[in-house]
């Protein structure tokens, strides 16, 4: 649905790291113009969260910040989404499977 090359664009303007709310702020009224009418800001919003997950040019390095993968080493890189993917692995295994799919219900529904 969203396009995240606007993201991407913001992302290299700046000289480190950035907050997805900074991102979102960056791109919240282009998005909205062009979508807001179809869809809720929240459903805009957290499309775009999961298109930079998706996104093969940017990666999360923590604290919900993003970066261009092309400003890390290929060693940084992979640290990073090996320490992602135990945290998420993580808090998978800890919930039970009524929990997981009440989250997801609740995904849905926003």
């Amino acid at each position: 649905m969203l396009e995240t090359n606007s993201a991407v664009k913001f992302i290299e303007s700046r000289k480190k790291s950035v907050s997805f709310e900074d991102i979102w702020t960056n791109v919240k009224k282009e998005t909205i113009s062009s979508l807001g009418k179809e869809f809720p800001e929240e459903v805009i919003k957290s499309d775009l969260y999961l298109s930079l997950i998706e996104d093969e040019r940017v990666i999360m390095v923590g604290n919900n910040t993003w970066e261009l993968k092309s400003r890390r080493s290929l060693n940084e890189v992979l640290e990073i989404e090996k320490s992602l993917t135990e945290e998420f692995e993580l808090e998978i295994t800890e919930e039970s499977d009524d929990t997981k799919e009440l989250k997801m219900n609740t995904i849905i529904k926003e």
